[in-house]
Order: structure tokens, then sequence, then C-alpha cells
């Protein structure tokens, strides 16, 4: 109520909540704080910890927002990122891809009832740069993933060299990807460019070379000769 003169319009009003969140809760990855690649915590979880990503945030605003007179407050999303929706106002970065919002329904005793939940398919563009936010999850974690799945689909196959040489080129792959990842992020390539196809033939390839090795071995776990 401090930061708010009285009898401020609603987008004032909607405004100064946005700044409270932004200046209270510090920004934070969802893998650093819950070890969790995406987490919806509550809006008591984050103003306890007073740190969260644009989920948590959004999640905190909804709640003011409601607790100070506005019910039909929702939250919207995307691949890529979540916001907030009063009526037709839009707060915390609204995008333009909506794939997971509520609409319609009415008020009853203060709380929007009969909404529905609408779910689209992203666009291309919202698939690349969701996507491309691999390269903000902890690579270390990635590389563990990657190189696990390649074992599992490896076994029961024991040839260590030739395991060692499709980890390798997986990590040449996810290297790539990568860099691309970045790029991306930053603005400096617009959708594929040769580094998306040449990681993706790589791991892909590790993967299903991993899978005939395990496929060529016989009952006894001996590697039969290829055929033909």
């Amino acid at each position: 109520d401090q930061l708010i003169a009285t009898n401020a319009p609603p987008l004032t009003e909607f405004k100064a909540v946005e700044r409270f969140v932004y200046r209270r809760i510090a920004y934070q990855y969802d893998w650093h704080g819950w070890w969790n690649i995406d987490y919806w915590p509550t809006a008591a979880e984050v103003w306890e910890r007073k740190r969260e990503d644009c989920d948590g945030r959004a999640v905190l605003a909804t709640s003011i927002l409601r607790a100070r007179g506005y019910p039909e407050a929702r939250l919207v999303a995307n691949l890529e990122h979540v916001w907030v929706a009063v009526g037709t106002n839009e707060l915390m970065g609204p995008m333009a891809d909506k794939n997971f919002r509520r609409e319609g329904g009415k008020m009853v005793n203060g709380k929007l009832v009969g909404a529905k939940t609408i779910i689209t398919l992203p666009s291309f563009k919202t698939l690349l740069d969701s996507l491309a936010m691999t390269c903000k999850f902890p690579a270390w974690r990635v590389v563990m993933i990657l190189l696990t799945l390649l074992a599992l689909v490896f076994h029961p196959a024991r040839d260590g060299g030739r395991f060692a040489m499709l980890c390798a080129v997986t990590l040449t792959g996810y290297a790539l990807f990568l860099d691309w990842c970045v790029r991306r992020v930053d603005r400096d390539t617009v959708d594929f460019d040769g580094n998306f196809p040449v990681a993706a033939g790589l791991i892909l390839g590790a993967l299903v070379f991993a899978w005939r090795s395990a496929k060529r071995l016989s009952p006894a776990g001996e590697l039969r000769p290829p055929v033909g």
C-alpha cells in the first residue's frame, strides 16, 4: 500500500506489484534453487526463499493481486516463460505465444468459476528458444544424462574402446549444440545454423551405433559378425 497512491488506477497498481516482486525476489533458475528442471512453488515458498525464476515470481504476483481484490488475475505461460494476466492487461514480460492459459468463466462470490484451461502447440520460434535454454542448465548434469543414456543403450555390449569412442562423439555433439544454444540465446543466430544439424547427427548417430552394437550381441554376450 505504501508504494501505491490512494485511488490509483488499476494499471498503476499492477505495475507497482510487478516492481515489488522484481525487487524482493531475486532471479534464480529452478535447477539451482530446487535441483529440478522445473518446479512451480507456492506463493509462501517464494516469499520465504526470496529467490525464484519466472514461474515463482508470477505465482507470487498473482497471489498478491488476488489478495488486493483482483480475483481474475491468472497465470499465462508457454514453454519458455510464465507471466501474469489480469483481464486484458498482462505484466511480467508477456509474450505473443500463449500455450497454457485460462479463458472464460465468471466471478462468483469474488472467485473466478468455470474458466477453461486452453493448451495450444508452441510456435517454431518458441520451440527453438526453449531448446536453446539448455545452455543455462548445468553442463555436468547434461553430460551425465547423455552418457547414462548412451550406457543404457549400449548395454549389454562390453567393448570399452567402442564405448569410449561413442562417448567422445556424443560429447563433441553436445559441445556444438551448446555453442548453438548460447548464440541463440544471445540472438547471434537465427533458427538453425551448421552446428545444430551436425550436433544432432553426432548425438543421435552415437545412440544408434550403440543400439546396433547391443543388438549384434548373441544370447551368450558375444559379438555376432555383421550380416552381409
